[in-house]
């Protein structure tokens, strides 16, 4: 939040407000195999939403820290609403290479159940 602020993305004041939040974990079981590797495929899919119909430029010309989350909330809300819709997505996935980096990032998460993956 600090180097938000520092390139001027945020305010002082947005960075302060998102620093006091209180983070919340939701744990669960892995959905499928490569959960690393979806989670990679559905953010790729959602920036290139963002890009493609114009919610980026509106998250950065937002004047708010609400404004940007509404903005947010709506890329979400189109993303799921594009997979729904029954997106089929090719990639090149290596599920021997991607089996062995996934416990490889695992193990060197301390807690238990926990895997790595962007929120």
């Amino acid at each position: 939040m600090s180097q938000l602020a520092k390139s001027g993305a945020i305010t002082e004041k947005e960075a302060e407000l998102c620093k006091s939040e209180t983070i919340t974990l939701d744990l669960k079981e892995k959905p499928n195999r490569f959960s690393m590797y979806s989670s990679y495929v559905l953010n790729e899919l959602e920036e290139l939403v963002g890009r493609s119909e114009g919610f980026w430029e509106s998250i950065e010309l937002a004047e708010s820290l609400e404004e940007k989350q509404v903005q947010m909330n709506a890329l979400k809300k189109r993303t799921a609403e594009v997979v729904a819709k029954g997106v089929r997505i090719e990639t090149a996935l290596d599920s021997q290479k991607q089996k062995h980096n996934e416990i490889s990032l695992s193990s060197l998460l301390t807690t238990k159940g926990i895997q790595a993956e962007r929120l």
